[in-house]
């Protein structure tokens, strides 16, 4: 394989590593002169037609992608039977190379790397595509520490095609999540578990789960508790490990809720806060509390103590009135009690989009209070407005219950890359793999730079702007065009005349052809600018020419007298006409002789007898 090309453009420099599911190469992509890294599928997936549709179509959905933290993919191709997807070449080393090499990692350095993939993941999941298979294998790291996850697609697609191989379970079993052990539907749930795993393999240098085969150690993670990683490596922050227990846990609901919130719980742990295991929530239904006991003969507060019997008996009325007394009591404990223990019950409105103080408002303004719980960088709400509330709106809570809100920071900013100078392709490619995107492309004509290269950009490169915008780019056309004078095609073959539009800086447009007996086939009968006329540079010339038959042949006499003097002189009888230029007789004579031709001709032309090379007559034919 090493120095084939595929798709004839990536040549195969040498093999990166064996995977699972395919073989990776590091290739040269000779149209951009770039390097890549190139994923060909093993020889047993190719055979099944339905996994390869399905394999393309998830790579080419990942293709869409375009996260710093995402490798980039840039094509999707076969040839034969080879099926290959080529992504964006990454300088670096795998998370897990980092991990045999230097684990346990610093709490600081195993919560940047994790924060970086939930990044990844969030970008992810809200296009819809959830992993699968997130392992340190499947995290790279660049030589500045950024994070780059990959196999977005290989992961999807076998997932969806329930490949199986003899005694194997597809994927990567030490950080399956429960869900992937029972082969269900899994969604974004199951990759913050696989977050959780690897995290806990940074702090401790040991998967969660180990077994002496897949099915054992896929058992482990439906049935058996983890191991609390501070039993393993006591340096580990409190909050640190409750971030990873509840990334960990068994049943879905109690773990982080999307790759947004686990990345925020990491930076809270880093920060001292504490992380709440369960979600919990205050609106708990109405508990029954216990009878209270009483005894309409003997009046006793506390049943549980002996009582000495009184000596006197209580006289009938005054039994009377102390029932009568106690049932009152009761009755307004009951009617105090419904009053304070029945709390009325609401909706939560909808107030994401607003300020902060429009959403205190709001939800004051139908009895609950709030408060600022958390914000998070949102590319579609502005800043200090609301991002959602928690509970979200529309669950229906008890009045007085304290709402959560959630206030936007606004879009994530990075640096604007500089494209100025490249061509569309190199720059949209630029543009994305730093989070942006190619807006509109507007051709510009500019003396000083190259057709085709960008001239300027806008947002301005080195300057913050939110990821994803769309940056417009200006693009030169080359300097400014001149006007020329049209040039007469009348009567050129069509070959010549487009030559001539060139030589002029003039484009050939549309060319019509038409019956002559005037010109010969292909002949130039007509053109849309007149000669002479000023045209700017760049314009298009339309053109008519003959399709035939042109004109019939004519012929003239001509008669010239061959000087007397000297000893030989030669004579050359030289037509120009439709046919073009020709020379229709040369030879030598004597001093004196009578030289007489009939000459033939096309068309309207000219007719010149040069003796010695020099003209001695000349005449127009028709």
């Amino acid at each position: 394989m090493i120095g084939r090309i595929l798709g004839n453009r990536y040549e195969i420099i040498e093999q990166l590593g064996v995977g699972g599911m395919a073989l990776v190469y590091k290739a040269r992509d000779t149209l951009l002169d770039r390097l890549v890294t190139i994923k060909i599928l093993r020889d047993e997936f190719t055979s099944d037609d339905e996994f390869v549709k399905r394999f393309r179509r998830e790579a080419q959905a990942v293709a869409k992608l375009s996260h710093p933290n995402v490798v980039s993919v840039y094509d999707v191709g076969s040839e034969g039977s080879i099926h290959y997807i080529v992504m964006e070449y990454i300088a670096g080393r795998t998370l897990k190379e980092l991990i045999k090499e230097k684990a346990p990692l610093p709490p600081k350095q195993a919560v940047e790397i994790a924060r970086q993939i939930c990044e990844a993941l969030e970008h992810a999941h809200e296009n819809g595509i959830v992993h699968r298979d997130i392992k340190p294998h499947n995290i790279l790291l660049t030589r500045d520490g950024r994070v780059k996850v990959t196999d977005f697609g290989i992961a999807r697609a076998a997932s969806a095609a329930t490949v199986t191989q003899t005694g194997t379970i597809v994927g990567s079993v030490h950080y399956f999540s429960p869900e992937q052990a029972k082969g269900e539907v899994v969604g974004i749930k199951s990759d913050l578990y696989s977050v959780g795993a690897v995290l806990y393999e940074m702090m401790t240098g040991r998967v969660p789960f180990e077994g002496e085969s897949p099915i054992a150690v896929a058992l482990k993670h439906l049935q058996t508790p983890v191991l609390p990683p501070r039993q393993l490596n006591p340096s580990i922050p409190v909050n640190l490990e409750q971030v990873i227990l509840k990334a960990m846990a068994k049943e879905p609901g109690i773990r982080f809720r999307t790759a947004r919130e686990m990345s925020r719980a990491l930076q809270d742990a880093m920060e001292g806060k504490s992380i709440p295991m369960i979600y919990t929530d205050d609106d708990a239904p109405t508990q029954v509390m216990p009878a209270i006991r009483f005894s309409t003969g003997d009046f006793d507060m506390n049943p549980e103590q002996p009582r000495k019997r009184e000596k006197r008996k209580m006289r009938p009325i005054i039994k009377v009135f102390l029932v009568v007394a106690i049932l009152g009591l009761l009755s307004g404990m009951v009617f105090g009690a419904r009053h304070l223990l029945i709390v009325p019950t609401l909706e939560v409105p909808n107030v994401a989009g607003k300020t902060v103080n429009e959403a205190i408002a709001t939800l004051a303004a139908v009895g609950l209070e709030s408060r600022v719980v958390s914000s998070e960088n949102n590319p579609t709400v502005p800043k200090d407005h609301v991002v959602r509330t928690e509970p979200p709106a529309g669950q229906v809570v008890k009045k007085n219950r304290v709402i959560g809100l959630v206030v936007s920071q606004g879009a994530k900013t990075e640096t604007v890359p500089n494209v100025k100078g490249r061509t569309v392709a190199e720059a949209s490619i630029i543009l994305r793999n730093a989070g942006f995107d190619v807006g509109t492309v507007e051709p510009i004509y500019d003396a000083q730079a190259p057709k085709d290269l960008i001239v300027s950009q806008e947002p301005v490169a080195d300057l913050p702007a939110p990821l994803g915008t769309k940056v417009k780019l200006l693009v030169s056309k080359g300097p400014p065009p001149q006007n020329v004078g049209m040039p007469n095609l009348i009567g050129l073959y069509l070959e010549e005349a487009k030559q001539k539009l060139e030589a002029a800086g003039l484009t050939l447009g549309v060319v019509n052809d038409r019956t002559s007996g005037e010109y010969f086939a292909r002949q130039v009968i007509e053109q849309d600018t007149p000669p002479g006329t000023q045209i700017e540079q760049g314009m298009v010339v339309n053109l008519v020419v003959s399709k035939g038959p042109g004109p019939a042949p004519k012929t003239a006499p001509v008669s010239v007298i061959v000087p007397a003097t000297g000893t030989e002189h030669q004579v050359i009888i030289v037509v120009e006409d439709l046919k073009g230029t020709r020379e229709e007789y040369i030879r030598n004579h004597k001093p004196g002789d009578v030289v007489t031709e009939n000459i033939r001709y096309y068309g309207r032309g000219k007719i010149r007898v040069l003796i010695d090379g020099q003209t001695v007559r000349e005449k127009q034919v028709q």
